[in-house]
């Protein structure tokens, strides 16, 4: 339809109160070409538009609540303050979803305002029906158009992931974005390093010359460099580059301080310590996130990336409408209404290289035991996991001292006891209590000195323990009824048991005739005399099983020099499986108990020395290795009406269910408090 034939009333007049609406996706995009269409349309038509009332938005289409302008020409529609919009064209409205226009557009009529699309040369608004249906098209064309082209973009983003590439250019904290062309790997263009993370943000180009190299091994890992720096400058921008020919790639930061940083991070969660006290730990060493503190979530995002093992993650959150990959092919998820604006997607859902794309600049090994112990940590929301973590370089129990009452964690508070009026001292108090402002539970209080006190004892008598083990095994594993229950007292069972069956049998008399030393530990001795036994029964399985290593090893040279006939491959393959299904049979038998009682030895004077070497964090570390929780036990007493008074009498450790635990805490260990007063911690609920 031209302009001539639509009637004066369905498009803006020069006596109507007008404003103009113009918006792009991102900063980068520009509102020119937008706004020359509409002042010509406006100049024409001599519609004279102010400049208060000229709204003007970078921000992506979906995002309606993000746009200031957008809600400040929505607030002067409200009021009655406008007769028209006018705006470039129908997708610079930008909505969600179809629906999320036509709510809009209710909202317009509402209010007598009109909306008109200068490039469409429509009245978005219009109430006939050949108005209607034409603008429910081009809604769903609209929207349709931008979902395939995001479709697109996913599926490159996938790709350029995968392939090493980054797929945005958002570098985690201690790495730089190093952009390469997509045909020459070798050949660094520029390096974009970031100075500012918050708005105004902040980056530094380090742009190379062209003669600028570096050499790769055959995994595509850079091995050496001959960099030259032919320009360094500052911008709030990232450079621009061309996005066809061009890909960045994520490599470890040059500002070496950072990497210094992200490593002690690790260490220091690695040791116990908490969110808040690593980030003031890092602070006090003089490291900075970018150009300011460390803060909770930093640390808990760069603990959790597995980009410092060189294997940088995309798609890990979930936003608006996301996809999650099934099948390894992007698939759009149907939102509930219930659902958070932002998920956190499950592992197998990240888009991650093939194989690593340089060297780790965390040890696996540290990376591994940080990430395996976040995973671990109890979550108080599935999508996002737990929003805060135990600080145990405060007091090692922290997180693990629970309440006898309700059984939820207690918490680090502080409290006032009668008998020391205005003084404070330091405690865990039930956590259920605090929470619901006394409604729930008890004022359950334990003292950290009763908590101290408690521990020293614990060590102590596990300490004990191990000194009497290692020192006089035999008397401890037959008279003390605790190492009854323990793992190494049922290895020596099976020991002893077996020297048994030797000497019923009469097979080895020369062997357990040989006098003994009666110097030396009868438990060593019996040790000795297992293995040489041992051995002599597995001669036959020792001969066996270096003939099956020799001849699978006969047949994988065969095949791997070319093999033409079938029938002779399927013969070698199938006598392969024979043998390999033989060789495990066999080399369960051939480790010996000894070994594993040995190896218990060894773990329990470890642990001694760490008993005897432990300070606040690595104490929290030793006790989390056998102790599960700790319950403080109370004597309660009425003491008037709706009134409690409750006296800490002990407080019970209870062991983890694991080998380790078993061996030095086979059963709960509770350890009585000592008070000095005729009451200690009154309480009053």
């Amino acid at each position: 339809m031209t302009p001539n034939l639509i009637s004066a009333c369905d498009r803006p007049q020069p006596v109507d109160r007008c404003a103009w609406y113009l918006r792009v996706s991102t900063p980068k995009q520009k509102l020119e070409h937008q706004r020359e269409h509409v002042a010509r349309y406006c100049e024409h038509e001599a519609i004279l538009i102010p400049k208060e009332l000229q709204f003007e938005d970078m921000e992506k289409r979906h995002k309606s609540a993000k746009r200031q302008d957008f809600q400040r020409l929505l607030a002067k529609v409200k009021a009655r303050q406008l007769d028209w919009i006018i705006i470039c064209s129908f997708d610079r409205w930008g909505v969600a979803d179809v629906d999320e226009f036509f709510e809009f557009r209710r909202l317009l009529l509402k209010h007598d305002v009109q909306l008109w699309s200068v490039v469409d040369q429509m009245n978005l608004t219009g109430i006939n029906e050949g108005d209607y249906f034409r603008t429910v098209a081009m809604a769903i064309g609209a929207t349709k158009y931008v979902e395939q082209m995001a479709e697109k973009n996913i599926l490159k983003m996938i790709e350029m992931a995968k392939q090493g590439f980054a797929a945005t250019g958002n570098a985690a904290f201690g790495t730089d974005l190093v952009c390469y062309p997509l045909h020459d790997l070798c050949r660094p263009l520029f390096r974009v390093v970031r100075t500012r993370y918050i708005r105004p943000h902040g980056f530094r180009h380090i742009y190379y010359t062209e003669d600028s190299r570096v050499r790769r091994d055959e995994n595509g890992v850079i091995v050496s460099h001959d960099l030259k720096i032919a320009k360094d400058e500052t911008s709030e921008r990232m450079p621009i580059r061309d996005k066809k020919a061009t890909g960045y790639r994520l490599e470890p930061s040059v500002e070496t301080d950072r990497i210094r940083a992200v490593n002690l991070a690790y260490e220091l969660y690695d040791l116990g310590m908490g969110f808040h006290e690593i980030s003031r730990q890092l602070w006090n060493q003089g490291f900075k996130h970018y150009d300011k503190p460390f803060g909770y979530h930093g640390i808990e995002t760069i603990l959790a990336n597995p980009v410092y093992v060189g294997m940088p993650a995309w798609g890990k959150l979930g936003v608006g409408t996301y996809r999650v990959l099934h099948g390894g092919a992007p698939t759009k998820i149907k939102r509930k209404s219930s659902d958070l604006q932002v998920i956190r997607k499950d592992e197998s859902q990240f888009v991650k290289p093939l194989k690593p794309i340089f060297n780790p600049m965390v040890t696996s090994e540290l990376w591994q035991r940080v990430h395996d112990r976040l995973k671990a940590r109890a979550e108080n929301n599935p999508n996002f996991g737990k929003r805060r973590t135990r600080n145990r370089s405060s007091h090692p129990l922290n997180g693990k001292l629970f309440c006898p009452d309700c059984g939820e964690p207690m918490v680090i508070g502080s409290s006032t006891p009668k008998r020391k009026a205005g003084t404070k001292t330091k405690c865990f108090n039930c956590g259920t209590y605090r929470r619901f402002c006394r409604v729930k539970c008890n004022a359950n209080t334990v003292g950290w000195d009763h908590l101290d006190s408690a521990i020293k004892k614990l060590l102590g008598t596990v300490k004990g323990r191990i000194d009497r083990l290692i020192t006089d095994p035999e008397k401890v594993l037959t008279q003390e009824s605790w190492a009854k229950e323990c793992e190494l007292t049922r290895l020596c069972g099976e020991i002893t048991r077996g020297l048994h069956e030797a000497l019923v049998s009469g097979q080895h008399d020369e062997m357990l005739a040989s006098p003994g030393d009666p110097k030396r530990p009868i438990l060593q001795q019996a040790f000795e005399l297992y293995n040489q036994i041992y051995a002599h029964k597995t001669e036959d399985y020792e001969r066996e099983i270096s003939e099956i290593e020799g001849e699978l090893e006969r047949i994988g040279q065969l095949l791997l020099e070319g093999i033409p006939s079938q029938t002779v491959k399927k013969k070698f393959y199938d006598r392969l499986a024979e043998l390999e299904a033989r060789k495990r049979l066999i080399e369960p038998m051939l480790i010996r108990v000894t070994d594993r009682a040995e190896a218990v030895i060894e773990q329990l004077k470890a642990t001694r020395q760490t008993i005897s070497e432990a300070q606040t964090v690595s104490l929290a570390n030793l006790l989390d290795t056998f102790i599960e929780k700790v319950i403080p036990r109370f004597d309660v007493r009425i003491v008037g009406k709706g009134q409690r008074r409750a006296i800490l009498r002990a407080i019970e450790f209870i062991p983890r269910k694991t080998p380790q635990a078993h061996e030095v805490m086979p059963t709960a260990m509770e350890i009585g408090v000592t008070h000095r007063g005729k009451d200690s911690w009154p309480q009053r609920a």
